[in-house]
C-alpha cells in the first residue's frame, strides 16, 4: 500500500484518540518511518534499448611486399596476365565478404605460381579446358582449390595445401550426362598415406563419388599417370586402382 494511504488512515485513526492539534506531528511521523522502513511503491526499471550489433569489419593494410588475397589486380598483372577478368570474375563468385581476406607475400605467390594444366575437352563443348590453382581467398576457406579457364564449370575445393596443376586430371563420362568426371591426387603434405578422389559434376557443383588409397611405399606417385587409375566399366559402374600395404588392386564402385 502506497505510503500516502497509510499515512491518512493511520492520522485517521489517531485523530480520533488524541484530537486534531496532534494530526501534523502524527503525519510527521509516519512519513518518516516510511522513508526509513522504505516502504515506497516499488519503483519502475527503465530498460536501456536493445543494441544490435553491426557487421563485424576488418581493415587490412598489407606491406609493400604483401598483397590481400583479394587483390584481382596483382593476379591479373602478376600471374594471370592474360586472364586479368577471369580472376576478378572467380574472386568476385567465392569470397564471402563476411570473411576475412589473407595476406599473401608476393614473392611467395610468384614462386608458388605453377602454370596451368590442359585437360582437353571436360564438358563437350568442344573446346579444351584448362586448370590452375589458387590459395584460399579468405579464412573461411581451407585449402586451395583448382579453378577452370572456362566459367561454365565450378571450382573444386581440395582441403589440402599440397596441390599441383599435375595432379589434377580428366576421368571418362561414367555417368554419361556429357560432362566427365574430374579427379586430383589428394596429399596431406605429410605421411605416406594419400589418394585419389574422383568427383562428377551435379547441380552445377563438383560431388566426389570415389576414392581410392594410395600408399607411397607402394607406389611411385611420378611413376603413373592418374588417369589410367579410373575406367568405366559400364553407365555408372567403375574402378579405381589402390596402392595399400604391398597391395595393388582394383575396386569396382557403382553409381546411384
Amino acid at each position: 500500500m502506497p505510503c500516502t494511504q497509510i499515512s491518512a488512515i493511520f492520522t485517521r485513526e489517531i485523530n480520533q484518540f488524541m484530537g486534531s492539534k496532534y494530526l501534523s506531528y502524527i503525519f510527521f511521523l509516519v512519513v518518516s518511518c516510511c522513508v526509513t522502513l522504505r516502504c515506497s511503491e516499488p519503483s519502475r526499471i527503465e530498460t536501456p534499448p536493445k543494441q544490435f550489433s553491426q557487421p563485424y569489419s576488418v581493415k587490412i593494410s598489407p606491406g609493400i611486399d604483401s598483397v590481400l588475397s583479394t587483390n584481382h589486380s596483382f593476379y591479373g598483372d602478376s600471374l594471370f596476365p592474360e586472364h586479368a577478368n577471369l580472376i576478378r570474375f572467380w574472386i568476385k563468385q567465392y569470397h564471402h565478404n563476411r570473411c576475412v581476406p589473407i595476406t599473401y607475400a608476393k614473392h611467395m605467390l610468384r614462386e608458388s605460381f605453377e602454370g596451368y594444366k590442359n585437360l582437353g575437352d571436360v564438358n563437350n563443348d568442344k573446346k579444351n579446358d584448362t586448370i590452375f590453382i589458387l590459395p584460399p581467398l579468405d579464412v573461411c576457406e581451407n585449402g586451395q582449390s583448382y579453378y577452370f579457364t572456362d566459367t561454365k564449370l565450378p571450382r573444386l575445393e581440395t582441403e589440402s595445401v599440397c596441390c599441383h596443376p599435375g595432379n589434377f586430371f580428366k576421368g571418362p563420362d561414367i555417368d554419361e550426362d556429357g560432362i566427365c568426371e574430374v579427379g586430383f591426387f589428394y596429399s596431406s603434405c605429410a605421411s605416406r598415406y594419400k589418394s585419389v578422389h574422383l568427383f562428377r559434376l551435379k547441380d552445377n557443383q563438383w560431388e566426389k563419388i570415389a576414392a581410392s588409397e594410395f600408399d607411397l611405399f607402394t607406389q611411385n606417385p611420378s611413376k603413373v599417370k592418374f588417369e589410367t587409375l579410373v575406367r568405366k566399366l559400364a553407365k555408372n559402374k567403375f574402378q579405381m586402382r589402390n596402392f595399400l600395404d604391398g597391395n595393388k588392386y582394383w575396386e569396382t564402385t557403382l553409381l546411384q
